[in-house]
């Protein structure tokens, strides 16, 4: 698996669910099998993303 670019604490720009970059916290990191997901989480609204990052696939973007 390739190195992750994230590292928790670490603040990242992501796109959110209404096309608009966004600056979020990284709040966990988990290694899968296949890649691994990364939980951020916006600062002002307190909204939580989920990114699942696999090797060989389309990447999944989620709120939860």
């Amino acid at each position: 698996m390739s190195a992750v670019p994230f590292t928790v604490g670490q603040w990242a720009w992501i796109i959110d669910d209404r096309g608009q970059q966004i600056s979020v916290l990284v709040r966990d990191i988990e290694e899968l099998d296949d890649g691994y997901s990364v939980k951020f989480e916006d600062m002002q609204t307190g909204d939580r993303y989920y990114r699942r990052y696999r090797t060989g696939v389309e990447n999944e973007d989620t709120n939860d």
